[in-house]
């Protein structure tokens, strides 16, 4: 049996194939019609259940590595986002490498995963420093292993997900990077003196709190200057040398926002000074209505956002801060402005309000302090006053009997 269920902007295909359930990602174009969604529909099931009734190559006998393949050819490239299909492969790199690469599915236990991850915190292992690989880096390694297995477990291939065993590194939480309320002040100063495209890109961030992708992805058509709000629904990256835009992080990340009135004076600046280049860059513009884009018009990079505040901060002798603390500036500056979290969350597009208290858990428990303070003033007046109420009530009884 095969069906179908629509999930947001896409549908969840389902087909029972020996006694098993087996599902897949379909996104439809935006722009298709009714007719032809139902034809694509019926194309895409089609597919699935032929997929599914061929021979499976992969066995309890085929190794790690061609099981990763196959599962990333035929699994991952549906379901998970360009940009991470791009990380997994160069994990993969090191992992076929080593001997888990070349060892049968059935034979992988939980000591020879072990091993490997503490070949990972080795000094010399981190190619960029000469020293280990963090533990969140090789916390990353075990999750695409984990993947891997799991979906071959889901296959009836091995009877168990033998990394469930396995002890990576523990993972820290780190209290989130981001600018005080005077860097953040000063930033917003030293802004006024750079070039409108920037000034305008860092402002969004700081203010707006959109993530880098999001940012580069916005087009004229989603800013409302009567209603003075922006939309964020898609965004723009560069994965295999190439920019490409696709949908946002999670489904709550597409969201509107309330723009404030500086924000939305830059855009206007921003759009007359971007008119001004398309003039000058006559026939050689190429138009896709992106707020940011390079001197011809098409999509800016997204590295250059980074590189540009990383040239900023240096020129001005500022602290260093990465481009997405801006993002984390923009939470802590809410909350410190008593925006309940429910605010924070969707502002910043987070699936719920959990994603965002334990996010930004140093910032909550600091207004947590202020509100006990608060409450702590209110009753040294309650008391202070009682004993005023007190003592002026006794001098009158005083001066009753003395009268």
């Amino acid at each position: 049996m095969a069906t179908y269920k629509k999930r947001g902007n896409s549908y969840e295909l389902r087909v029972y194939h020996n006694k098993k359930l087996h599902t897949r990602t379909f996104r439809p174009p935006e722009d298709i019609t009714p007719g032809q969604l139902a034809l694509a529909l019926e194309q895409q099931l089609n597919e699935f259940v032929k997929d599914l009734e061929k021979d499976r190559k992969i066995t309890s006998y085929s190794t790690f590595k061609e099981t990763a393949e196959y599962w990333m050819e035929n699994v991952a490239k549906e379901k998970l986002a360009p940009k991470t299909c791009e990380r997994y492969k160069s994990l993969f790199k090191r992992i076929y490498a080593s001997s888990i690469g070349s060892t049968k599915l059935k034979d992988i236990d939980q000591q020879q995963l072990n091993e490997f991850y503490f070949s990972l915190q080795k000094p010399g292992t981190n190619e960029n420093t000469g020293g280990p690989l963090s533990p969140k880096t090789i916390r990353e390694y075990h999750n695409i292993i984990s993947r891997v297995l799991n979906a071959a477990w889901r296959w009836g291939i091995i009877n168990e997900n033998i990394s469930r065993r396995a002890e990576p590194p523990t993972v820290h939480r780190k209290q989130v990077e981001c600018m005080s309320e005077d860097e953040a002040r000063r930033v917003l100063q030293l802004l006024e003196e750079e070039p409108v495209q920037y000034r305008t890109m860092i402002t969004i961030l700081l203010l707006c709190g959109c993530r880098r992708g999001e940012l580069c992805g916005l087009e004229w058509k989603d800013i409302d200057f009567e209603k003075a709000t922006i939309h964020i629904r898609r965004s723009s990256q560069y994965v295999n040398h190439e920019i490409i835009t696709k949908e946002p992080k999670t489904a709550s990340s597409i969201r509107n926002l309330s723009l404030d009135t500086h924000t939305a004076e830059l855009l206007r600046e921003h759009r007359s000074w971007q008119s001004a280049q398309k003039l000058k860059a006559g026939k050689f513009w190429q138009e896709c209505d992106r707020i940011f884009t390079k001197a011809d018009g098409t999509p800016i990079h997204p590295d250059t956002v980074g590189d540009w505040w990383d040239k900023f901060q240096k020129k001005h002798g500022l602290v260093h801060h990465s481009l997405h603390s801006l993002r984390h500036t923009n939470a802590s500056l809410l909350i410190a402005y008593d925006a309940d979290v429910a605010t924070v969350s969707g502002r910043l597009g987070h699936a719920d309000a959990s994603t965002t208290l334990k996010i930004y858990t140093h910032q909550f428990k600091s207004r947590d302090k202020a509100a006990a303070n608060l409450l702590g003033s209110f009753a040294d007046d309650a008391i202070n006053n009682a004993e005023t109420e007190t003592g002026i009530i006794c001098e009158l009884d005083k001066v009753r009997e003395t009268g």
